[in-house]
C-alpha cells in the first residue's frame, strides 16, 4: 500500500525517502481566511517518521481544522490557491505548508472555538473514526471497583511501546474533565455505565508516556489508513517522533471511538491555548468561549445497586477538576492492607445492566434516540445496542429494576441485546 502527498495545486506526488536528519521539518500552518491577513488558528508539526515520510495526514489535520471551527465540516486549500485539496485514498499526507480551512455552509468569519470547555462533542463522528475503520469493533465495559488493575491485566503491556513495566491506566477523556464529560452526554454516547471512568475510556500506556506526553499535548493516537497511529503534535518531541510517529498502536475493543476522538480535540486545545488565547482577546475575531460557572456541585458517584448506599437514586450532576491525569496512577485501587488485587476481583466484575442510568443519561439517551430515525446508525452505534426507540426500552429496563430490587442478586443477569439468541443470554 503506498502514501501519497497532497501538492499545492492539488494533486499527487510520491514519497521519496529522505535522509537522516532532525525528524522536525517544518509545520502544517491553519489559517482563518475570512480576515485580512488571515489569521493562524493552528499550527501543527510535521515530524520525520522513522521510515522517512515527511508529512501529517490530511483528515488529521482536517480533523483538526474541523474541531477548532466546533464541528463546522469544511475543506482546506493551499493559501491563495483558488481549488480545495481532495484526497484520493485514506493514506493522504500534507507537507508543512500554509493552508486555509472554509466551511461548507460558506460562512466567511465562522466562529473559531477557543477552549476543550468550550467544545461540544458532535454528534456522530466523521466516517474514518468508526470502530471498523480503526480496525475494532466495541465491546461492552468491564467495570467494578478495580478496573485500573483489571485493565492493566487485561492490556498486558504499553499498547504504544510493547513494554510490560511501569504501565498506568491513563484516561482518553481527562479524569479531571467529568464536568464535560457529562454536560456533553458521553455516557450516553459511549454506553459508559461507570462513567468518566469506564474501561471504555482507559488504556493502558508506560507510566512516562502519560504525564509529560500524552497530557502534555506531545502525542495522540489516531484513526489513519484503517488503523490506530500515533502522531507527534507539538515541537520538543523529536526523540519520541523518531521512534514512534505512525506507529501503529492496537486498541482493545472496550475502548469507544467517541473518546479517542475528543482525546485528540483535549489535545489539540492544550497545544494551541496560547495562540486561541490571542484569538480571544482580539478585536472582530467571532469565537466560541467557555462559559464560566460558579458554585457546582461535588460529583456524585454511582453505586451498584448491591452495595451500601446503592439505593439507585438518581443523581442529575457530575462535576470534575481542571487539569488532565497527573502524574501519578491516581486510577490505582486504594488497598487498605497494602497489598494487590486478587485475582477473583481482577477477572470478574459486574454485570452491565445491574447498573442505574441517572435521570440525565436517560433523557440524554432520548434526546440521542430522536436521531437515530433520521440517520443511518453508525457502526458504533450498533455495536453498543442501539436502535431507533432503545431508550424506551431502557426506561422500562430501569423501572423494572427500581420495582424488583431483588434483581441485583441475581448474578451477571443482563438485558439481552436485540436479536441475540437465547442460548447466549447470561442468566
Amino acid at each position: 500500500m503506498s502514501t501519497t502527498f497532497l501538492d499545492g495545486a492539488g494533486g499527487i506526488t510520491p514519497v521519496k525517502p529522505k535522509s537522516t536528519q532532525s525528524p522536525l521539518v517544518g509545520y502544517v500552518r491553519i489559517q482563518h481566511p475570512g480576515y485580512q491577513p488571515p489569521r493562524l488558528i493552528a499550527m501543527l508539526p510535521v515530524y520525520r517518521s522513522p521510515s522517512g515520510i515527511d508529512g501529517i495526514p490530511f483528515s488529521f489535520v482536517l480533523d483538526a481544522a474541523q474541531i477548532l471551527a466546533n464541528n463546522q465540516p469544511g475543506t482546506l486549500r493551499v493559501c491563495g490557491t483558488p481549488t480545495d485539496l481532495t484526497a484520493p485514498d485514506n493514506l493522504s499526507l500534507l507537507p508543512p505548508g500554509d493552508y486555509e480551512y472554509r466551511v461548507t455552509t460558506g460562512e466567511a468569519r465562522y466562529p473559531i472555538c477557543t477552549s476543550f470547555r468550550a467544545w461540544s462533542v458532535p454528534s456522530v463522528l466523521p466516517a474514518h473514526w468508526d470502530i471498523t475503520a480503526m480496525g475494532g469493533k466495541v465491546t461492552p465495559p468491564m467495570m467494578g471497583t478495580n478496573a485500573s488493575e483489571k485493565i492493566k491485566t487485561e492490556d498486558g503491556q504499553c499498547l504504544m511501546t510493547g513494554a510490560t513495566s511501569r504501565l498506568q491506566s491513563c484516561h482518553m477523556v481527562p479524569k479531571a474533565d467529568e464536568q464535560w464529560w457529562n454536560d456533553n452526554d458521553m455516557n450516553v454516547k459511549t454506553f459508559a455505565t461507570e462513567g468518566i471512568d469506564s474501561s471504555s475510556n482507559r488504556l493502558t500506556l508506560r507510566a512516562d508516556l502519560i504525564g509529560p506526553g500524552m497530557d502534555a499535548a506531545g502525542f495522540v493516537i489516531i484513526s489513519y489508513g484503517g488503523s490506530a497511529v500515533c502522531v507527534c503534535m507539538k515541537s520538543g518531541f523529536e526523540d519520541l517522533a523518531s521512534e514512534y510517529q505512525f506507529r501503529t498502536v492496537k486498541i482493545p475493543a472496550r475502548i469507544h471511538p467517541f473518546n479517542m476522538y475528543v482525546r485528540l480535540a483535549w489535545n489539540l486545545f492544550r497545544m494551541s491555548h496560547s495562540l486561541l488565547l490571542g484569538l480571544q482577546s482580539a478585536k472582530n475575531v467571532v469565537t466560541i468561549k467557555e462559559e464560566t460557572t460558579t458554585n457546582a456541585p461535588p460529583p456524585a458517584k454511582r453505586k451498584h445497586i448491591g452495595q451500601p448506599g446503592g439505593t439507585g437514586d438518581a443523581s442529575e450532576g457530575l462535576h470534575g477538576g481542571e487539569s488532565g491525569n497527573d502524574g501519578h496512577d491516581d486510577d490505582a485501587p486504594h488497598l487498605t492492607d497494602g497489598g494487590e488485587s486478587s485475582e477473583d476481583e481482577i477477572l470478574h466484575s459486574p454485570p452491565l445492566d445491574v447498573w442505574r442510568w441517572t435521570e440525565h443519561d436517560l433523557k440524554g439517551m432520548e434526546k440521542l434516540d430522536a436521531t437515530l430515525s433520521t440517520r443511518p446508525l453508525a457502526r458504533y452505534e450498533e455495536a453498543t445496542g442501539m436502535y431507533p426507540g432503545y431508550s424506551q426500552a431502557m426506561r422500562l429496563a430501569q423501572k423494572y429494576r427500581q420495582e424488583h430490587p431483588e434483581v441485583s442478586a441475581v448474578v451477571h443477569a443482563r438485558v439481552a441485546r436485540v436479536g441475540e439468541d437465547d442460548d447466549e443470554q447470561q442468566l
